[in-house]
């Protein structure tokens, strides 16, 4: 007997692996992913990074 969220829960884990390469989803020597980083993810953490920098004007004293 299946539990309600079961069926919900298989469709998510569907939908979550149907968007890696079929070569990453082999259960038989799956090729790995290679991570990387997007200019997009490298311009948003220079802007945070360049927030967080104190000030001369900013610094508590």
């Amino acid at each position: 007997m299946t539990r309600p969220g079961q069926v919900r829960e298989r469709h998510r884990i569907d939908a979550d692996a149907a968007w890696l390469p079929e070569a990453a989803r082999m259960l038989a020597d799956p090729t790995p992913l290679t991570a990387t980083v997007s200019p997009a993810l490298t311009a948003l953490h220079r802007r945070i990074a360049e927030r967080m920098v104190p000030t001369s004007t900013s610094a508590v004293r």
